[in-house]
């Protein structure tokens, strides 16, 4: 197998919010590594190999994740500059209705405090919210569900999306962010890509998909959920570009066979997920994998050879499916 499907989150140098950043340096150095290693895949080849049951040629295609600022300022410039395109996967949330999801809260409270000071933090706020208790500590997470998270890491993201329900969590993260960060609402226009942005970036080559409304694990709410996450991502894309959105990338990766049924009524043709488990077909249109940044040079030190599966642990096979989950150190 020599085709790569690449994804990228964060990639900048100014960095106040401390999050997992490529370097825009280093992002040079990686599409200067494709280009002189592989050619460019396009995403009619990956439709191509899919309807006919075969491989696509060998090469490299680039996603990016979030609708984050610097894939307008930095990638995009990049890649028209090198002759390339790319799929965007933005959510939707902060233009539909002027938020973003508890994951990039996240991300940015966690840069900024430390694992130390956030979990104390949660565990304050916890104790003194209407539906909260006092812990002694963050519960440990029983199943991993990120692999390049470290453990403590893990504690927190599970606590927030599987042990609390959902709008405590919120009510939990929201309340951090406006002290550590400020107004949400700046946030998003220094930090997330505008219409405007995404119009011209379509106009010029690039192609979008959709990634949900709010980057929930879709595995963990419940079938009109999905529905609504799903599909009004695509349909807000597919307006606003005046174009068929014909892809689709899970968040966190994690999928189930309600997600493949719903992308069935849509004009969805791929669906990607967040492992480098890539193989083509008719049967794996909703689940092509992706490789990390980190598998490639000048990142990685062991390039395109290593396989291990990077992203989500749970998928179709082992998804994690519901809130409210029992946890044993309360007082």
């Amino acid at each position: 197998m020599n085709h790569y499907i690449i994804t990228y989150h964060y990639i900048r140098d100014d960095n106040p919010y401390n999050v997992n950043a490529l370097r825009i340096s280093d992002f040079e150095k990686q599409l200067n590594y494709f280009i002189d290693n592989f050619s460019p895949l396009y995403p009619n080849d990956l439709l191509n190999a899919v309807e006919q049951n075969s491989e696509p040629p060998p090469g490299f295609l680039l996603t990016f994740d979030d609708g984050l600022k610097e894939h307008y300022k930095v990638a995009y410039r990049l890649l028209r500059e090198r002759g390339l395109s790319g799929i965007f996967f933005p959510n939707i949330s902060h233009l539909i209705g002027g938020n973003i999801p508890l994951v990039n809260k996240l991300q940015v409270v966690l840069g900024k405090l430390g694992i130390k000071k956030l979990e104390q933090y949660l565990l304050d706020r916890y104790k003194t919210h209407p539906q909260g208790r006092r812990l002694n500590a963050i519960p440990s997470a029983p199943v991993k569900i990120k692999r390049l998270d470290n453990m403590r890491v893990q504690n927190i993201k599970y606590f927030m999306n599987f042990t609390l329900d959902e709008h405590v969590s919120n009510d939990l993260i929201n309340d951090i962010f406006e002290g550590v960060v400020g107004d949400v609402r700046r946030y998003i226009a220094e930090n997330f890509l505008t219409e405007r942005e995404i119009l011209e970036m379509h106009d010029n080559g690039m192609v979008f998909g959709g990634h949900s409304v709010t980057h929930p694990y879709l595995t963990s709410v419940d079938y009109a959920r999905k529905e609504y996450e799903i599909l009004e991502s695509i349909n807000y894309l597919s307006s606003m570009l005046g174009d068929t959105v014909k892809y689709f990338c899970y968040p966190y990766g994690h999928f189930d066979t309600d997600c493949k049924k719903i992308l069935g009524k849509s004009d969805v043709s791929l669906a990607f997920t967040t492992t480098p488990e890539i193989h083509f077909g008719a049967s794996q249109r909703y689940s092509i994998g992706r490789y990390d940044t980190i598998h490639f040079p000048p990142v990685g030190s062991l390039g395109p050879v290593n396989t291990t599966p990077m992203g989500s642990v749970a998928s179709e096979k082992a998804p994690i499916k519901a809130r409210g989950e029992r946890f044993g150190d309360a007082k």
